[in-house]
């Protein structure tokens, strides 16, 4: 009844295994979904709006270049529009992790495609191509959106190498952690004898689990600039004493994946404590379950004893001793 029960749930368990990895993978792919707003609202701003924002993203990321932009922003904001396009879909490609990128690239991918079709619609029309036509649109030129378009391709393509490097480190790494749960999944057995063990079998092949499924999100964490640093090295320039890579500051990249080791490191010695604490929970519970043990057979023996002695004192056939082990 019961233990038919459990080793079905167990053997549903075990089908599950094969899936970690996988659920990993859709953790960091859904926090890539959840970044894609921002550039959404980018790629769909109203005419009306173009210079606006321009100036706006110019005092916020370049201040000491505002009074500089002011001018250039009434006389050029499309371009300067397109400008801060290309800086945007680039941190979204620069600024994640190992797990997140492909999921990006995809959205990139998609946006780009989006954009394609409602250019092929023609639900924008030209019209004379000046700007004051435009502004009495919902969005942008069809031209224009074009050159969106192309500048969402590109950035996608001169990122298909760093793509493709961070594929490769994930799959090397990944392949040691796949045979360590194939054994797990060979290896693992409950002990169905009583509740105590099959309890503490079952959290030992959890905390293997557990340890499995730690050690990918380790490898799928590390910052995506660690593979660009490597992919840049040949260009760096040797008298920058910042070594700023395009929009990345190297200096600032350094200080963020030694926080990540850091935090990675605290994380590793607080589940070092915790499986530490669990063992000594279940060695407590394994003697008070052998006490238990002991103090039945303890019982039993006086039983037995005392059932001798009234036989003894009747004069009668002493009973059968009774099975210690039951």
């Amino acid at each position: 009844g019961i233990s038919h029960l459990i080793m079905r749930w167990r053997k549903m368990e075990l089908m599950s295994w094969h899936e970690t990895l996988t659920r990993v993978e859709n953790t960091y792919e859904k926090k890539a979904v959840s970044s894609w707003c921002h550039l959404y609202e980018i790629l769909n701003i109203e005419p009306k709006d173009v210079k606006s924002f321009v100036s706006t993203r110019v005092e916020k990321n370049r201040p000491e270049n505002k009074g500089q932009h002011q001018e250039q922003d009434s006389s050029n904001a499309t371009d300067a529009y397109l400008s801060e396009l290309y800086h945007a879909a680039t941190q979204f490609l620069q600024k994640c992790n190992f797990g997140e990128l492909p999921k990006r690239m995809e959205i990139l991918d998609s946006l780009r495609n989006q954009m394609m079709a409602a250019i092929s619609g023609g639900d924008v029309d030209d019209g004379d191509g000046k700007e004051g036509h435009a502004e009495n649109q919902k969005q942008l030129p069809s031209r224009m959106r074009l050159k969106m378009c192309n500048i969402l391709a590109n950035v996608r393509n001169l990122h298909a190498e760093l793509l493709s490097a961070c594929e490769a480190r994930v799959e090397r790494d990944r392949g040691p952690i796949m045979g360590k749960l194939k054994d797990a999944v060979k290896l693992a057995k409950w002990d169905m004898s009583n509740y105590w063990a099959l309890r503490a079998s079952t959290r030992a092949s959890h905390r293997k689990l557990c340890t499995i499924s730690n050690q990918y999100t380790e490898i799928l964490s590390p910052s995506v600039g660690i593979v660009r640093l490597a992919l840049d090295e040949a260009d760096a320039k040797p008298d920058d004493g910042s070594l700023d890579y395009g929009i990345l500051n190297v200096t600032l990249i350094v200080k963020e994946i030694r926080a990540e080791i850091r935090e990675r490191e605290e994380k590793k010695k607080k589940f070092e404590e915790q499986v530490e604490q669990e063992k000594k929970a279940n060695a407590k519970a394994g003697r008070v379950v052998r006490g238990a043990t002991r103090r039945s057979r303890k019982t039993n023996e006086n039983e037995e004893a005392g059932d001798a002695e009234k036989s003894n004192d009747a004069g009668g056939v002493a009973p059968p001793p009774k099975d210690k082990g039951r």
